[in-house]
């Protein structure tokens, strides 16, 4: 080992910076994202994966209270929903959002029915995961 001025080397090595260089090499691996593009085609791919979900809990959505269908819908939409969840923590930018407010629509439609809760108020948030399905199929859309 030898020292030239403050710094001592191994071998053309200079431990001093090694230490700087290494925090900077950490630091940057914690800030690296996905880039745009894997972003748009991991999202496309979820959308293709998602679209028999998404289809089937519109088609059932309006049965859930109605007594004769209401158990086969609503077992379709739990279905549906759990398919759904799955995508909600793989995706990313707008169609997360987009589910996350799908799957909270979702939460307060089925959380009414198991209250009890009265036709308009059913109705209400029926629209509502109407509305997030459309929201959700718009971004995949695009």
């Amino acid at each position: 080992m030898t020292t030239r001025g403050h710094l001592r080397t191994t071998k053309g090595f200079t431990l001093a910076a090694s230490i700087p260089l290494g925090a900077i090499i950490l630091s940057g691996c914690s800030q690296i994202t996905e880039s745009e593009t894997v972003s748009n085609a991991k999202n496309k791919a979820l959308c293709s994966v998602i679209s028999q979900p998404l289809q089937a809990l519109d088609e059932n959505i309006s049965n859930l209270s109605e007594s004769q269908a209401g158990q086969a819908a609503g077992s379709a939409v739990v279905s549906a929903q759990s398919a759904l969840d799955s995508a909600t923590s793989t995706a990313s930018g707008q169609l997360a959002v987009a589910l996350s407010g799908l799957d909270d629509s979702i939460q307060s439609l089925l959380s009414a029915l198991s209250a009890g809760a009265g036709s308009a108020e059913l109705k209400q948030l029926t629209k509502g995961v109407q509305t997030n399905i459309g929201n959700v199929q718009a971004d995949c859309a695009s």
